[in-house]
C-alpha cells in the first residue's frame, strides 16, 4: 500500500485523495514467492530401534538389483540428518505402525524406547496404524500422554509422545467425536499446512474387540473429507492426508509421469474419493514402495523395514 501513496497524494487534492486511496486499497496484493517445504515421511517403523541383531534392515526397492540397507534407528537418524541438511523448511511425519509388532528391545518396554527415539528424531505428526492398538486403546493413551497410572511407565522418565497422533475416522461412540485429533496445522517456512490422519477401516478385524472398546471406525475418505471445510475456513490451502492403508505394486519407484501401471489396493479407491483440496497422501500398511499419481493427488509409500 505505501508504494502507491506518493503518486496518489501528489496528483490529487485532499478531497479526491480518499477516493483514490480506497481504489489503491482494492488492488490485489503482490504475489508471494513460493516456499519450498520438504516432508520426510516414515511408516511401518515397528519399533526398529536396535543397533544390532538384526541391523541394518534391508529395503527391496521395486527397481533395485538387490536390497539396500535401511535401518534401525541410528541408520535412520543419519539418513534424516543428511536430508535435512539440504532442506531449509522440513517436517517429519508418519503414516502409522510406528510402534507395535516391535523387536524385544522395544516391545518389552511397552515401545516407550521407540517413542523416545521418534521424539528425538523430531517426529511432528502421525496417523495411527493398526499396530498402535496392539495392547488396546488404554495402553495407547498411556503411550501418547506419558501418564501410565499407578503401575508407572516402563521408563522412569517417560513423558509420552512429543508428536501428535491423528485419527479422523476413529470415533468415540459416547461423544460421536473423533477419539484423537482428526487434524493439526503446522507452520513451516511461514506457510501453514494441515495434516489429516486416518487408519485403515479394517482395524476392527485386526485387533481384539476389547482393545477398541467404545470406539468405531469409519470410512477413511468420508472422515477426512468431513474436516476439509473446517480446515479451509481457517485459511489453510495446503492439506496432506496421512493414511494407514496402502496398495500392492511391483513397478519402478519413479514411474513415468507417476502413472504406476499395475498399482492395486484399497488406497486407490480412498484417494479417488478424497476432496480435491487434498494435495498429497502418505500411505502405509502394505509394506510396498511407490510414488504414484492417483486422481488429483500424489500418493507416497516407502516402507522402512
Amino acid at each position: 500500500m505505501n508504494r502507491f501513496l506518493p503518486s496518489c497524494s501528489k496528483a490529487l487534492s485532499s478531497g479526491l485523495l480518499l477516493i483514490l486511496l480506497a481504489a489503491c486499497a482494492q488492488l490485489p496484493p503482490a504475489p508471494q514467492a513460493p516456499v519450498d517445504v520438504s516432508l520426510f515421511a516414515l511408516n511401518d517403523f515397528h519399533g526398529q530401534i536396535q543397533a544390532s541383531d538384526p541391523v541394518p534392515a534391508r529395503l527391496a526397492w521395486p527397481d533395485a538389483t538387490s536390497p539396500e540397507p535401511a535401518g534401525g534407528a541410528a541408520y535412520l537418524a543419519s539418513a534424516l540428518a543428511e536430508l535435512r541438511a539440504h532442506a531449509t523448511n522440513s517436517l517429519l511425519v508418519g503414516a502409522g505402525d510406528l510402534i507395535g509388532a516391535s523387536p524385544a528391545q522395544s516391545a518389552l518396554l511397552e515401545d516407550e524406547p521407540s517413542i523416545e527415539i521418534l521424539n528425538r528424531l523430531g517426529m511432528s505428526v502421525s496417523t495411527l496404524g493398526n499396530h498402535e492398538f496392539d495392547h488396546g486403546r488404554d495402553s495407547l493413551r498411556e503411550r501418547i500422554s506419558g501418564d501410565c497410572g499407578a503401575k508407572g511407565c516402563a521408563l522412569a522418565d517417560f513423558k509420552g509422545t512429543r508428536y501428535d497422533y491423528l485419527a479422523a475416522n476413529v470415533i468415540d461412540e459416547a461423544s460421536g467425536r473423533p477419539w484423537l485429533k482428526p487434524y493439526v496445522i503446522r507452520e513451516v517456512g511461514g506457510e501453514r499446512i494441515a495434516f489429516v490422519g486416518a487408519v485403515t477401516r479394517t482395524l476392527p478385524d485386526m485387533v481384539a474387540a476389547s482393545g477398541l472398546r467404545g470406539l468405531r471406525v469409519e470410512d477413511e475418505a468420508v472422515a477426512i473429507n468431513r474436516v476439509v471445510p473446517e480446515i479451509r475456513a481457517q485459511g489453510v490451502e495446503s492439506i496432506v492426508a496421512l493414511i494407514h492403508e496402502g496398495a500392492e505394486y511391483a513397478g519402478p519407484l519413479n514411474a513415468p509421469d507417476y502413472r504406476c501401471k499395475g498399482l492395486r489396493g484399497p488406497i486407490i479407491d480412498i484417494v479417488e474419493r478424497l476432496d480435491p483440496a487434498i494435495d498429497a497422501v502418505f500411505s502405509g500398511h502394505t509394506h510396498q514402495a511407490y510414488t504414484c499419481r492417483i486422481a488429483h493427488s500424489y500418493c507416497y509409500f516407502v516402507h522402512f523395514n
